[in-house]
């Protein structure tokens, strides 16, 4: 089972965009402090599709907190093999400017094959 769940703060600012599908993406990095490590933390490339990436992008900033669930998949970038995030659903903890809680975006359940659709097309967007 390849299942992840991170809790993490945005480590800048996401960049949204649309496919030539016009599906919409988000690229966001995710700091993660390593459990039982002092001082250790991991940066995460993360990508969201359609409703979520559109929820992040246009709702979330550097430093505001997400826990945010997906698969990791392995891309080749620039010549070199690389893993990243592929997220199907963020929940939003805290918000860096007024410390709330707000909302929770996933892909719907009812829509599965959908969601694999974008799960299978994401190594293409890390090149």
């Amino acid at each position: 089972m390849n299942e992840v769940r991170l809790i993490g703060r945005l480590s800048k600012e996401p960049k949204l965009s649309k496919t030539a599908d016009n599906i919409s993406v988000c690229f966001f990095n995710l700091a993660v402090d390593r459990p039982g490590a002092k001082n250790v933390t991991d940066f995460i490339d993360v990508m969201a599709f359609d409703k979520v990436a559109e929820s992040i992008g246009n709702y979330k900033h550097k430093g505001d907190e997400v826990l945010v669930y997906g698969e990791i998949r392995t891309y080749t970038k620039e010549g070199k093999n690389e893993q990243g995030l592929v997220t199907t659903k963020v929940t939003f903890l805290r918000n860096k400017q007024t410390a709330t809680t707000t909302d929770e975006f996933d892909i719907p359940k009812s829509d599965t094959q959908r969601k694999q659709s974008f799960v299978e097309k994401a190594a293409g967007f890390f090149k």
